[in-house]
């Protein structure tokens, strides 16, 4: 009987497993950023926080292994907005930043 039980544990490992590296992958830190000229503005949890705010922020849901997703609100966000932002994650110890955003129409 013990041996059923060893068999059953070893065939269900890999399910097990697998679910949890799934659940690991679909976690994810939000931050939101968009451009009142001359500001930058990030928004993290429906919250408007500065950059130092973001790095202390970041540095703790770093260490959960999430990754990071930055959404631009508008398209014409600047790139100093974006990069400052990518910057502070990845600093904040965040290895995959995504970037999410809108995107200019282009004239024809």
């Amino acid at each position: 009987m013990q041996n059923v039980h060893k068999l059953i544990a070893w065939t269900a490992l890999p399910f097990v497993l697998a679910a949890c590296a799934r659940q690991h992958k679909t976690a994810s830190f939000h931050v939101a950023t968009r451009s009142a000229s001359p500001f930058c503005i990030v928004e993290v949890e429906d919250r408007t926080v500065s950059m130092n705010e973001l790095l202390a922020i970041a540095r703790l849901k770093a260490k959960a292994g999430l990754y990071a997703i930055i959404r631009s609100e508008l398209p014409d966000t600047p790139y100093r907005c974006l990069g400052g932002a990518i910057y502070i994650l990845q600093t904040a110890g965040f290895a995959s930043v995504r970037y999410v955003g809108t995107t200019r129409s282009r004239p024809r």
